[in-house]
């Protein structure tokens, strides 16, 4: 593929046309955000370790960002190119070898969609769906008391999450709930992890390679129909710095909102598709919660929401009743949010 690129840019060279220069510019920036996009991956896929607890998941919105900010950096430039081949009225142009260089590119990126398209569904994208339903009861001098003690089985740093089990004790009636220690109760209950693979998992870096790739197939039809009319129609070869102005504006146009995204991600802003009041509110009309505080919710990772939260209940609530229903509210399909760590405050009477 460098060696197609290389080709296609002393093409354009030769050809006199910087349209076809801008179109392998694309190209070769599309090689390369589909490096980094599979190089990510296989970070991304990597476990959570002492220095990296959630993980190296944020290496995909990494290398999102990076492939678009290069993209930006060699649009820019192949644009002031254009201008001052305007302004100057500096045209020598061989129509041919552009129809030729500029047919070799659909080819190519055909091809290149057929790949990304294949590998969205090939590629291991494991999406992690994880719901810690910890229950917490501390005393913070704020008019709470303990209502029960949350202990952990001992484990290793390499146990598989999937083995994981929680027992909560009652403190108040030395009761314990054993149902919570088998591993299929985990999730319904509100305690442990799992692991899932998702067939439709997002990956920010996949769609950027495939957005380069689209953009630049239009450019290489834009640059092949020019390259037919400059033949036909000589005086039309301002149509060559004309159409490097108008893809490259269409190639910003289409990263734009992945830039935001990635942005919005890497700011742990609250993810667009959660609305938050109406989950403060959802998780405050459950029976028995007085109060919802420190409510936090972001995206680590395009496909991976987490959810942090205080609940303040009644103490005639059974702590685990309502971080069963708190777990399973947030798990529904309205909010999809997986990863989940909820603590239980007891209102002192």
């Amino acid at each position: 593929m460098n060696q197609v690129v290389v080709v296609e840019f002393l093409g354009g060279y030769i050809a006199g046309s910087l349209a076809i220069m801008t179109d392998a510019a694309h190209l070769a920036s599309d090689c390369i955000s589909f490096i980094i996009g599979l190089v990510a991956i296989w970070l991304g896929n990597r476990p959570p370790d002492d220095k990296m607890s959630f993980g190296y998941k944020r290496m995909e919105i990494i290398g999102a960002i990076a492939s678009i900010l290069g993209i930006w950096i060699l649009t820019t430039t192949l644009v002031l190119m254009a201008l001052q081949r305007l302004c100057t009225n500096d045209y020598e142009l061989d129509a041919n070898s552009m129809m030729t260089i500029s047919f070799i590119g659909i080819l190519i990126n055909i091809v290149m969609i057929f790949i990304l398209h294949t590998s969205t569904h090939i590629l291991p994208t494991v999406g992690i769906a994880e719901a810690h339903g910890h229950s917490h009861s501390h005393n913070h001098g704020h008019g709470h008391s303990p209502a029960t003690v949350h202990l952990h089985r001992p484990k290793s740093t390499n146990d598989n999450h999937s083995q994981l089990s929680d027992v909560f004790v009652d403190t108040t009636s030395g009761t314990t709930s054993m149902e919570l220690l088998s591993p299929e109760a985990m999730v319904l209950n509100g305690s442990g992890l799992k692991h899932q693979t998702d067939g439709n998992d997002k990956n920010l870096n996949l769609r950027a390679a495939m957005i380069h790739v689209i953009g630049d197939l239009v450019q290489s039809f834009g640059v092949f129909f020019a390259s037919v009319l400059i033949k036909n129609f000589p005086k039309a070869v301002f149509l060559d710095p004309l159409c490097t102005l108008l893809f490259s504006i269409i190639v910003i146009m289409t990263t734009v909102n992945l830039f935001k995204e990635s942005v919005h991600i890497l700011m742990d802003s609250v993810p667009q598709d959660i609305p938050m009041n109406d989950l403060k509110m959802d998780l405050s009309n459950l029976v028995g919660v007085t109060s919802v505080h420190h409510l936090n919710i972001w995206n680590h990772s395009a496909n991976h929401k987490i959810l942090m939260a205080h609940l303040v209940i009644d103490p005639s609530v059974h702590s685990n009743t309502v971080l069963f229903n708190a777990t399973r509210l947030v798990q529904n399909s309205k909010y999809n949010i997986k990863h989940s760590t909820i603590q239980i405050e007891t209102e002192a009477l």
